[in-house]
């Protein structure tokens, strides 16, 4: 059977709604929900919730890959992030929640991945991209940063072959007037489009366009809704 799957949290202010949910569609407009409803998987590490998620099916081992922000509302808000958006910001966590599969059924662990240093706050909505020209992965997120006291955030990215080891992080994507999350991109005949929200100037999610996966500023222009 061919469907689609799609991976998300709900939006709760219980323990139960920043996990793993599951929904199987076989047009892309009619969904429902699997496992009745509830959780397929739980974050017990970390912050103990996960949201933004992300999947991928890796062309080196065939494998499947989710990746998530390492962020509960339910119980970080109320805590250590003293009800403060600007905390999480600066102070949420340097990892990413990864679980892995063969078969879409049989899931790993949560594992907890670090990427980059100290110098980074939350590590906020992953996003993957193959870059087929240079054969390897690049998993993209947005961050805020120490280099402008946690100021505007901008998109950053790292390189994989295999989810397990990464490389360094470096910028992917800045706008110098404004913040920028929730970085998508995809690849079609030889171009990459990544597409960007922009916190102000405007206040809209803008489309980058580039002839390289790691460089997708040649091209900008705003989408506005028809």
């Amino acid at each position: 059977m061919q469907a689609y799957l799609f991976v998300h949290f709900r939006e709760k202010a219980t323990p139960d709604g920043e996990q793993v949910y599951f929904g199987l569609s076989r047009d892309g407009f009619h969904w429902e929900a699997l496992n009745g409803g509830r959780p397929v998987l739980w974050a017990y590490y970390g912050d103990r919730g996960v949201r933004d998620f992300t999947i991928t099916r890796s062309r080196t081992d065939g494998k499947f890959y989710i990746f998530a922000t390492d962020l509960s509302l339910s119980y970080g808000m109320r805590g250590k992030y003293h009800h403060s958006w600007e905390e999480i910001g600066r102070n949420g966590s340097k990892c990413l929640s990864v679980w892995e599969s063969e078969n879409l059924t049989d899931w790993s662990e949560q594992r907890l991945v670090k990427i980059g240093n100290e110098d980074f706050g939350c590590l906020w909505a992953p996003d993957i991209l193959y870059d087929s020209r240079n054969g390897d992965y690049l998993l993209h997120w947005s961050s805020s940063h120490k280099s402008n006291d946690y100021g505007n955030k901008a998109i950053y990215y790292a390189r994989t072959k295999d989810f397990q080891t990464f490389t360094a992080p470096e910028v992917l994507y800045r706008k110098e007037d404004c913040g920028v999350i929730d970085s998508a991109a995809y690849e079609e005949d030889g171009r990459y489009y990544m597409f960007v929200k922009s916190e102000a100037n405007p206040e809209k999610i803008i489309l980058l366009e580039a002839e390289r996966a790691k460089a997708p500023t040649c091209a900008e222009r705003t989408l506005t809704r028809a």
